[in-house]
């Protein structure tokens, strides 16, 4: 694993690799995967903050697959332990056939965070 990043005093970046390997049912037994997250960050007022995520992975097998992500996220902080926010993501897969699918959310939503917890 590598992780870059950065921070300013409005700009947060992140730029992480991953290479992950995990048991499967083929032959060798264990099949690797390399991954690739950039995230960055960006404070439109103390409070509110602009999130923008790319990431991609590729299996590193014989029969190859590869899966995208893009998302955009609004959130906002309402007081002291409250926060609301607001989002987008589509996810794309190929798998080594060619045969594509996508998928998209929305989410919106309102989270409680407590030190104590």
């Amino acid at each position: 694993r590598l992780l870059l990043r950065y921070q300013g005093e409005r700009l947060r970046s992140t730029l992480e690799w991953r290479r992950e390997v995990a048991p499967s049912g083929s032959l060798g037994g264990y099949g690797r995967t390399d991954s690739y997250v950039w995230t960055n960050g960006f404070a439109l007022t103390s409070e509110t903050r602009l999130e923008v995520t790319l990431g991609q992975s590729k299996s590193l097998e014989e029969r190859a697959s590869t899966g995208r992500t893009a998302a955009i996220v609004l959130r906002s902080d309402l007081s002291q332990f409250w926060s609301a926010f607001a989002g987008y993501e589509d996810r794309q897969s190929t798998p080594a056939d060619g045969r594509k699918a996508r998928g998209r959310s929305v989410s919106i939503g309102l989270s409680y965070s407590h030190p104590d917890f």
